[in-house]
């Protein structure tokens, strides 16, 4: 993969390493890390290609905390069910709608790229809004920069080109994030947290410490994040939030979980070398045939039984697990369950086709291409 030699793991028995919860772990950087992304300090900020286990722990402990923060997760529910009304055409409005609410916990801010989308389909286009283009803008930037399949598609040939435009997209975005940040310090400077009046992952990062004394393990508090800090774990939550939202067990986002070794390990009865690269396949490893029955089958029946081999930790990975597990797993379950019960209760949902499988595509990530459906609005008892 990527012109280097790397060892792919697809069976279940051989990942536990990987997925480790201690860190003493020899695999706790993933194998993403380039040289362009130190040059952006990428390798320093976040959780996601961050490589400093010091500043790593930092931030998801930060994270953490926001993610599981109760007013987030109620704000983050009533923006789902207030966007969710704008949504009639599931094919074509997810990705916007996902988008939006991305933005929306984000920054408390209402986003409009389900209404930019919906004039450019209308027969009677009207001139779009400040708020509208604003949101276009904000949205095509994240996607243009950072989504795998524009990646693959725009930038890959020529690599020149492709370094030049994604610093450029690289630096508005920096600027713009900056904007908003230091937009919103300013108005919640001088604010009791009693008082304010949103609950987005932005206020709950500047007020972590007024919040609550999180404490190092020195018994003392834990600095304030920086901006550079905030900027790194919000660009981060935006593009995981929007790009892994097909998360299951025949179609898992992402597809693969690749760590570098850090010192030499034995895996399955063979000695990997310092600095290996070892993948983890979560698709190969939901599909096999010793450990699920009927693998290729969807069958949401089989997670009532506990008649497998190995636990049901042990063998799914669609939030992957261990220290780099998902740290928005709680906050995607709650999604989920939301925008199924605001779906179910107003439409019945059918295959169009029981014939027709769902054409899917992979890049570096999985996505469902189309999956023809038919709504019907269910009668009122």
């Amino acid at each position: 993969m990527f012109s280097e030699r790397n060892i792919w793991l697809c069976n279940p028995s051989l990942v536990d390493k990987l997925f480790t919860n201690s860190t003493k772990t020899n695999f706790f950087c993933r194998a993403l890390s380039t040289n362009g992304f130190k040059e952006l300090g990428m390798d320093k900020v976040g959780i996601v290609f961050n490589r400093d286990f010091d500043s790593w722990k930092y931030n998801r402990r930060i994270l953490n905390y926001t993610l599981t923060n109760v007013k987030v997760l109620k704000g983050y529910m009533e923006a789902v069910k207030k966007l969710f009304i704008e949504i009639e055409d599931f094919s074509q409005w997810m990705r916007r709608f996902i988008t939006d609410l991305a933005l929306n916990m984000n920054f408390g801010d209402h986003a409009f790229s389900m209404a930019g989308y919906f004039n450019s389909l209308s027969k009677y286009k009207k001139n779009p809004t400040h708020e509208i283009i604003e949101s276009e803008k904000f949205i095509k930037m994240i996607f243009m920069t950072f989504c795998p399949s524009n990646f693959i598609r725009r930038y890959v040939p020529p690599l020149c080109f492709f370094h030049l435009r994604f610093q450029w997209n690289y630096n508005w975005l920096t600027n713009e994030f900056s904007r908003i940040i230091q937009k919103r310090t300013q108005e919640i400077e001088n604010v009791s947290l009693d008082k304010l009046n949103t609950h987005d992952v932005l206020d709950t990062l500047l007020t972590v410490n007024k919040a609550q004394d999180l404490k190092g393990s020195n018994g003392k508090a834990i600095k304030p994040m920086d901006e550079r800090e905030i900027f790194g774990v919000l660009l981060e939550f935006f593009v995981a939030g929007v790009e892994t939202v097909e998360t299951s067990r025949l179609k898992t986002n992402p597809p693969i979980n690749p760590r570098e070794l850090y010192e030499q390990d034995e895996i399955g009865g063979y000695i990997i070398p310092k600095g290996s690269t070892v993948i983890a396949c979560a698709d190969a490893i939901h599909l096999h045939k010793n450990y699920w029955e009927n693998p290729n089958e969807f069958i949401p029946e089989r997670f009532l039984s506990n008649d497998y081999p190995l636990s049901m930790s042990q063998k799914l990975f669609t939030f992957g697990g261990g220290l780099r597990g998902c740290v928005g797993k709680q906050l995607a379950m709650l999604e989920m369950k939301t925008i199924l019960v605001l779906l179910f209760r107003k439409y019945d949902v059918d295959l169009l086709n029981h014939n027709v499988d769902a054409k899917d595509k992979t890049y570096l990530l999985n996505s469902c291409n189309s999956l023809m459906v038919r709504f019907k609005i269910r009668k009122e008892e």
